[in-house]
């Protein structure tokens, strides 16, 4: 080779002209490749949002439209408003979304529950890919979303009778009587107590933080063990009203230390899994109401109070009560969804001793033995409609009366506060004179009611507005009802004989004096929160949920 040639040889060596074509053509189909996914992926990403957002729609359409066959239609109908092409449904679930930390938040939606606040959608669509099928075998991709909804609709409501106008000496000698100590409260005083209501979840927080240990949750304060007089002393804190307020820390003073109860009278449902009171939600009671609970609470089962001589033509009035549970107990009062809680009075047995003042033609004063035993009326949130605008909107309650006994008789006490077995009535001694008695036994039933439904509108639970269910039973006039039949024997020396004076001027007197009976027996079953062979129902909170993304 001549030097000629090793020249050109040498100078081709060292001659980069035409690199940079060589790297481009060989870094080109890889570069072609990245920039097809690129375009494909950010193409994906956007479907990816526009299902998700679809799914998020479909999810809060369902439950905005209630747990029911319009639900699943609702989602259907976000799905094709959506003009979205080739989406399906993958899975579309109602079931419960428990709002419980406790819980992990994956684990929160049960599709098994029966108690449906939420719905859950998987949607799936396929993508076309453009660019990006030159590396696939496919020419679309899958592409799958999914969203939780949950609206919890809520209502608060409570079951025992409403107060309108209460005897105050009555209202004072029952709450003394628990308490153990005279309150000396005046009528203005048990006026104020009726009509001024303890917000919820104020009184729940001022539980809490008198607490040694501070619960995560409003909820969790009311299960702990707690001092009556510092229950009494939280109702102030809470309590809008500065002479109440006043008036119950004057209470809780008196109590003492040593009683401890628990709180839970009162159940928050969804609100007291958390610790937050926004000042908005949660119903409220009456704090008489309140009041009178957390005594009987602590007082016990079955217990004597002597009411004194309140009433006209008695001298004396001696009450003696007992109150059972149900065997499935439930708080007094509730905030919660639709047939979450059942509410039940205390099962009752009440004996009103009354003694007559001097009579007439008569050598001694007469006793009145009235024996009422209830079973427990009940209440339960059946439905609760929001937005339907036919006038359908509001809850509704279904609620059956206390039925029993009320007899004028002489019960066995023995086994008073056990009401596992019945009380054995026998005829009563009305008069007991040195060489004569009169006996008296009558007796009525109030029974036979199957549940009733109520509907309470929204105006009506914003008043509120109390509503009762009732037997047929004239239970107003449940005294002069047992004096009208009631069947009376004389016994001189022990010899019975028939009908005599004694027996007329008995029959005379209980007529005359049944009608201050009936009055007395309505104020106290009132004052004790239960009525004869009637449920009172009242329903004073409705908050229509939001739906709300959960996950």
């Amino acid at each position: 080779m001549g030097a000629r040639a090793m020249t050109m040889l040498a100078r081709l060596r060292h001659d980069e002209s035409g690199t940079a074509a060589v790297l481009v053509a060989t870094a080109l189909p890889p570069l072609l490749g990245f920039a097809a996914l690129c375009i494909d992926f950010g193409y994906l990403y956007l479907a990816e949002r526009q299902l998700q957002n679809l799914a998020d729609d479909a999810a809060t359409a369902a439950v905005n439209a209630g747990f029911d066959e319009g639900a699943e239609a609702a989602m259907l109908t976000a799905l094709e408003d959506s003009h979205l092409e080739d989406v399906s449904v993958f899975a579309f679930e109602e079931g419960e979304y428990r709002r419980d930390p406790e819980i992990a938040w994956h684990e929160r939606f049960d599709a098994d529950s029966l108690d449906r606040n939420a719905a859950h959608v998987v949607l799936q669509q396929e993508v076309p890919l453009f660019l990006g099928s030159l590396l696939t075998e496919g020419t679309t991709t899958l592409v799958t979303a999914e969203a939780t909804a949950t609206r919890r609709d809520m209502a608060g409501f409570r079951l025992g009778s409403r107060l309108v106008a209460p005897d105050g000496m009555l209202a004072n000698a029952l709450l003394s009587g628990l308490a153990g100590t005279d309150l000396g409260l005046t009528q203005d005083n048990v006026n104020a107590l009726t009509q001024v209501p303890v917000p919820l979840l104020d009184f729940a927080q001022a539980v809490n933080a008198r607490l040694e240990e501070p619960a995560g949750t409003l909820g969790g304060a009311m299960e702990q063990p707690v001092p009556l007089f510092a229950l009494v002393e939280a109702m102030a804190d809470a309590s809008p009203d500065p002479q109440v307020a006043e008036l119950l820390r004057d209470i809780a003073s008196q109590l003492g230390g040593d009683t401890v109860i628990p709180a839970q009278l009162i159940e928050l449902g969804a609100l007291g899994m958390t610790d937050i009171n926004d000042g908005r939600s949660g119903g409220s009671v009456d704090a008489f109401a309140l009041l009178r609970s957390l005594l009987q609470a602590a007082r016990g089962e079955d217990y004597d109070i002597a009411l004194g001589a309140n009433v006209a033509g008695l001298a004396s009035v001696t009450v003696r009560l007992a109150g059972g549970t149900s065997e499935e107990t439930s708080p007094w009062l509730t905030l919660d969804a639709a047939g979450d809680v059942t509410l039940r009075t205390a099962q009752t047995r009440l004996l009103v001793q009354a003694r007559t003042k001097s009579l007439a033609g008569l050598p001694v004063a007469l006793e009145i033995p009235l024996y009422t035993e209830l079973a427990a009326a009940e209440a339960r949130i059946s439905d609760i409609v929001c937005g339907a605008g036919d006038g359908s909107d509001g809850v509704i309650v279904e609620a059956t009366p206390s039925v029993g006994t009320l007899a004028l008789a002489r019960p066995d006490t023995s086994d008073f506060g056990d009401f596992s077995s019945p009380v054995w009535l026998e005829p009563a001694v009305l008069l007991n004179a040195p060489l004569a008695k009169v006996r008296g036994f009558s007796e009525i039933s109030l029974g036979g009611v199957t549940p009733k439904e109520i509907h309470f509108s929204p105006e009506e639970i914003a008043q509120p507005v109390t509503k009762t269910v009732g037997t047929t039973d004239a239970v107003q006039t449940a005294a002069s009802s047992l004096v009208r039949d009631v069947d009376l024997s004389l016994q001189v020396a022990g010899i019975g004989l028939g009908s005599s004076t004694y027996t007329t001027l008995v029959g005379n007197a209980l007529g005359t004096l049944a009608p201050s009976l009936d009055t007395l027996m309505n104020q106290l079953t009132g004052l004790l929160g239960v009525k004869l062979g009637a449920a009172d129902v009242t329903v004073d909170r409705l908050r229509c949920g939001i739906p709300t993304l959960v996950g």
